[in-house]
């Protein structure tokens, strides 16, 4: 039942946001800069904003789904599903931007447009299995430190079992306990977040060369620093998304309970 009702929670979720993001945000992006009265206005930047926090909300959800599936020991199975579902609705994602491009501009051009999207998709991917990683190992020494504290209790108690506690990660105590694995995990990933928006927009600015003057300095300054609030933003998105997550989940089962006991 959790493993179905997170593959359809993926599937909507991050599906139904894809397409927000590339048939309404992109969409009207690309139409403003192609307009010059609203090329100059404050409307494109906006857009591109809130585009971007779209962008995080769906990275929070989908990286919180697979969090949540390596950490409560889903069948193997069912993680390389759940993995490879996120991985084919990257790659539809990048086939919606290619055909709003194609939609707004008529034609799409190898090196900005496929290539560009291309080099994007293979960094999504990258993220996705970096971000697994992450988790995996994360839940690994929790359950690695869970079991010497098991043997050492054994010693005195016969009683002692490894099952899933979901009292070890929820409900949070504070908006960050190192002590629990979940949110270290999740932390672990904001900072990789942060760290591939700064990659890229370095390797951006590496091609478009070094600033001018002081104020176009102070600008590069500023684009880095929103890409540093970006992995916070990521972190405080995954957090809330584990209170819902979990919510939904308990009631869930609670109501299986009063079904069974009646």
């Amino acid at each position: 039942m959790k493993t179905k009702w997170l593959t359809l929670t993926m599937l909507i979720g991050c599906g139904g946001l894809f397409a927000v993001l590339s048939f309404g945000f992109s969409l009207v992006y690309l139409f403003c800069n192609n307009n010059i009265i609203l090329f100059q206005s404050i409307l494109p930047d906006l857009i591109d904003i809130v585009r971007e926090l779209t962008e995080i909300l769906v990275w929070a959800l989908a990286i919180s789904l697979l969090s949540y599936a390596v950490f409560f020991r889903f069948p193997k199975s069912d993680l390389l599903a759940l993995s490879s579902l996120l991985c084919f609705l990257l790659i539809l994602h990048r086939i919606f931007e290619l055909s709003v491009i194609l939609i707004v501009q008529g034609k799409l051009d190898l090196f900005d447009d496929i290539l560009g999207n291309l080099f994007y998709l293979v960094g999504d991917l990258l993220l996705v299995l970096i971000a697994y990683l992450l988790t995996s190992s994360t839940a690994r020494a929790y359950y690695r430190n869970r079991a010497v504290k098991a043997k050492a209790k054994s010693l005195f108690a016969n009683d002692t079992t490894l099952d899933v506690k979901q009292e070890d990660f929820y409900p949070f105590k504070k908006i960050f306990d190192k002590v629990n694995p979940l949110q270290l995990c999740l932390l672990k990933i904001a900072i990789l977040f942060s760290a591939t928006k700064i990659l890229s927009r370095l390797l951006f600015d590496i091609g478009y060369g070094a600033p001018k003057d002081f104020v176009e300095f102070l600008i590069m300054f500023a684009y880095y620093l929103s890409d540093l609030l970006l992995g916070i933003v990521f972190y405080v998105f995954a957090i809330l998304i584990f209170h819902r997550l979990f919510a939904k989940i308990n009631k869930k089962e609670n109501e299986k309970k009063l079904d069974d006991v009646n």
